[in-house]
């Protein structure tokens, strides 16, 4: 019973809580959206936001070129300073001359 109870602990720790933060985190970038504002999409498209509505938005890829999608498929907002980078290790490699992958 007690390796059971272990068992179901660690699932609800390493599946359950990062699964629930993650959507935390999506529906508050969602809810920041406003009109003017640089996003990038799930699908990597970067545009600025036109018009905001309930459920899509309008997004301005290129001049004059706006393109709908439903606010879910906004990843992030670009140059938010709410969200961390990456991670500093990603950094420090790409000053480090980046490219580990090389034959050189």
């Amino acid at each position: 019973m007690l390796f059971l109870g272990a068992v179901f602990l660690g699932f609800y720790l390493f599946i359950i809580r990062p699964a629930q933060k993650r959507q935390r985190d999506a529906a508050a970038v969602v809810a920041r959206l406003a009109v003017g504002q640089e996003v990038m999409t799930t699908a990597g498209i970067f545009g600025t936001l036109r018009a905001v509505d309930d459920e899509t938005v309008l997004i301005e890829v290129a001049p004059g070129t706006a393109v709908k999608y439903a606010k879910v498929a906004i990843a992030r907002i670009v140059d938010d300073p709410n969200v961390a980078p990456a991670s500093e290790s990603d950094a420090d490699a790409d000053r480090a001359g980046g490219d580990r992958d090389s034959n050189a």
